[in-house]
């Protein structure tokens, strides 16, 4: 993770991920050789595979204290790319020999953006857009747009409700479009 804010504009900062997730794992399976004998054992099954898991997202953010207008302005604009790569083998000696071997690759890349605006620390509206692809889908099909917005009110922060028992109360409300990859290999 490099969190990096740059001199010559001290509220916009440039955050990137990154991430590699790696695991091997081999494993036998040992039955009895002879039924008579419980103590002769033979290896009938034979698996392998490996994951790997990859990650980069980097983004910019800029937070902006409007004193003018009373808003905190906080936009962000960014990209990720996440790879998937399972890989299995398993062979299996009996009177039958199986041998099999799986791959499972599959990418996902977005490009983002949100806008946010808190006006005189009492009103929220905030605006968010993604552009997602996935390997999953045919290139004809690959790519979704998904957008939200949303409103809040800080109710807690109005006069009519300082001394009152509320520490915190807002009430918010969003609509968005969401969207699903998770369709199998």
């Amino acid at each position: 993770n490099i969190d990096y804010k740059f001199w010559f504009l001290r509220d916009l900062s440039l955050v990137v991920n990154a991430g590699l997730d790696y695991a091997e794992n081999d494993g036998f399976r040992f039955e009895p050789g002879n039924p008579n004998n419980p103590d002769a054992f033979t290896t009938n099954e034979v698996s392998s595979g490996q994951n790997r898991n990859t990650s980069l997202d980097f983004y910019f953010n800029y937070k902006k204290n409007v004193e003018s207008i009373n808003t905190k302005v906080d936009i962000t604009v960014g990209h990720a790319f996440q790879e998937f790569y399972r890989s299995s083998f398993f062979d299996r000696t009996t009177n039958i020999n199986i041998t099999q071997r799986d791959i499972n690759r599959n990418a996902l890349e977005s490009y983002f953006a949100r806008a946010s605006f808190d006006i005189s620390d009492k009103y929220l509206i905030s605006a968010s857009y993604r552009r997602d692809g996935s390997s999953r889908f045919s290139e004809d099909n690959r790519w979704g747009n998904f957008p939200g917005v949303s409103v809040g009110w800080k109710v807690s922060n109005e006069e009519f409700l300082q001394d009152s028992f509320f520490s915190n109360l807002k009430l918010r409300a969003g609509w968005g479009v969401t969207g699903q990859q998770e369709i199998g290999p």
